[in-house]
């Protein structure tokens, strides 16, 4: 009869490797066995103290703007923002959607983000949510082309 180390007393299993009657009991270990060293991120505000090293990165709050009159171009709701905020960093993108309306993508600095999400903020009608990125983001926001074709099927 085969017991499990389940029912063996907890006392008995240790950390390391042990002969103890007929059982082995092994730590467990990591398959990579190297660990993530942990990032550290700078918080220093006034850069012109110490020089004049700066990041390139800003952190953004992503918004999605919707149900705008067909045929907007892009530009025209990034000089729209940019007036409201006075502010030039923005990120605006069309997003291609069935419908009669347009709807964009868009990134503002991440301090403006309670001032964009103001019902006051935008026309009548406009819509406006937090953007949430798609599961397949890896692929650059493009839908993978796959079809009965491009198996090898037969296309019924």
């Amino acid at each position: 009869m085969s017991s499990s180390s389940r029912d063996k007393p907890k006392d008995k299993i240790v950390c390391k490797d042990v002969q103890d009657d007929d059982w082995v009991v092994q730590r467990r270990s990591h398959k990579s066995g190297r660990r993530k060293a942990p990032t550290i991120v700078g918080t220093l505000k006034n850069v012109n103290e110490c020089g004049e090293l700066r990041s390139s990165y800003v952190k953004r709050a992503w918004f999605y703007v919707g149900k705008v009159v067909k045929g907007t171009e892009a530009s025209v709701v990034k000089q729209y923002v940019r007036n409201k905020l006075s502010s030039n960093d923005m990120v605006v993108e069309n997003i291609s959607v069935n419908g009669i309306y347009e709807a964009f993508k868009l990134g503002v600095p991440f301090e403006y983000k309670d001032l964009v999400l103001k019902e006051d903020f935008w026309p009548q009608g406009v819509s406006i949510r937090r953007f949430n990125f798609p599961k397949n983001s890896f692929l650059g926001g493009k839908q993978p082309q796959i079809s009965a074709k491009n198996l090898n099927l037969p296309i019924p």
